[in-house]
């Protein structure tokens, strides 16, 4: 996470997972049957990069 502070304005950027890094591409977290599955425990994310930029004005 990376804060500027320009008077009253700041900026955030904020990176999760970024050398992607994911359980489903070491296994598949669903156990068939489709019509009713079941899920396996989850030891790391499941969703890729995650990047966010936030624009935040202080009054």
């Amino acid at each position: 996470m990376i804060e500027k502070r320009l008077g009253n304005v700041s900026i955030v950027l904020n990176g999760e997972n970024l050398l992607d890094f994911r359980q489903t591409r070491f296994e598949s977290i669903m156990i068939p049957p489709t019509n009713n599955p079941t899920f396996k425990t989850l030891w790391a994310p499941i969703d890729g990069r995650v990047i966010n930029l936030s624009v935040v004005f202080k009054m």
